[in-house]
């Protein structure tokens, strides 16, 4: 038998190894043999020619990062991977969000950036001028694009108000 036959049976078994180290639990002793196994094929690719070896070789090299993130997307829906994996069960809760003209009290110091108390919501703000001390009242004056709160400080010292200011 020739030498790049059996290089291309030896190549063939590691990638049946690797079909099978998907179903099987084995932690990846299976993937390890077979990685082993396409180094023996490898080397027996040099054996019958020095090019084809070479050729062989980068050809693993650069599709082993390929074949591995299709390997984990393909056994993240085997059944073996459906009970390792976690999934969500629920949806997200949709949680009451900060509005424009909410007054609070800051949890942290603003500089410029912490948490104020919106009643029962805590929410990130940043201060709009300056810093902010701990337990000072702050009300809502903006909202960032990604839902952070801009606020400043307020002179009133009443109790927290959910409802946004008129005016």
């Amino acid at each position: 038998m020739e030498l790049w036959i059996i290089a291309l049976l030896f190549l063939l078994f590691a990638a049946a190894l690797v079909v099978v180290d998907l179903f099987v639990p084995s932690g990846g002793i299976i993937a390890i043999g077979a990685g082993c196994i396409a180094l023996i094929g490898v080397a027996f690719m040099f054996a019958y020619n020095s090019w084809a070896g070479l050729g062989v070789l980068a050809a693993l090299v650069l599709l082993s990062p390929l074949l591995f993130s299709g390997m984990v997307a393909i056994w993240q829906k085997s059944p073996v991977g459906k009970r390792v994996t976690l999934t969500a069960v629920t949806p997200p809760v949709e949680h009451e969000r900060v509005r424009v003209g909410m007054t609070g009290r800051t949890v942290s110091a603003l500089r410029p950036m912490g948490e104020a108390e919106f009643g029962m919501l805590t929410a990130q703000v940043i201060s709009e001028f300056g810093t902010i001390d701990r337990g000072k009242t702050v009300q809502v004056v903006s909202l960032t694009p990604d839902g952070i709160a801009r606020v400043r400080l307020t002179e009133e010292t009443s109790p927290v108000s959910n409802a946004p200011a008129v005016g």
